[in-house]
């Protein structure tokens, strides 16, 4: 081997050795604001603020398709804890749909309940009304059989006198 052949297999060497780092370089500085953007998603997501987080994660995606498959990956977390959030909402709705139908059968029985009620006082006011009407009749009654018996006693008196 000459020293031009050793000099050119160097010189490719050291090009590509160059080229590889080169490119991780690229790579570095493509996605300069990823690690950025993911830190404000995950900062978002964990606040709860859905929106702002998928928002922040679709930036990176864009500004980083090299690293697509980890983005992908934060997306997919936050559209499932969506997902849970959804599920549950669903679930305290039936509850409540439930609950709400249980409330209004005890207010039609309650109302129900008042309706007899006020039935039974009616009656009763009836009743005493009735039984207030007994007492004066019972009274006249009386009182005119006091009435009738003085009188008769009057006239039984003038006949034994006479």
């Amino acid at each position: 081997m000459n020293s031009n052949t050793f000099n050119f297999i160097d010189y490719v060497f050291i090009t590509i050795i160059a080229i590889i780092l080169s490119v991780s370089f690229l790579s570095a500085q493509e996605c300069p604001d990823y690690n950025r953007l993911i830190v404000q998603g995950d900062k978002a997501l964990k606040e709860k603020d859905y929106n702002r987080a998928i928002n922040r994660y679709i930036v990176a995606l864009r500004h980083c398709k090299s690293r697509a498959e980890d983005t992908q990956k934060k997306i997919i977390e936050v559209f499932t804890k969506i997902t849970v959030l959804k599920n549950k909402a669903e679930e305290n709705e039936k509850r409540a749909v439930e609950a709400l139908e249980q409330l209004e059968i005890q207010a039609a029985a309650a109302e129900a309940a008042k309706q007899e009620a006020i039935k039974a006082a009616d009656e009763a006011k009836r009743q005493e009304k009735l039984a207030r009407i007994a007492e004066q009749e019972a009274k006249i009654a009386r009182d005119s059989t006091e009435n009738l018996l003085g009188k008769l006693s009057t006239e039984k008196l003038k006949t034994d006198m006479a």
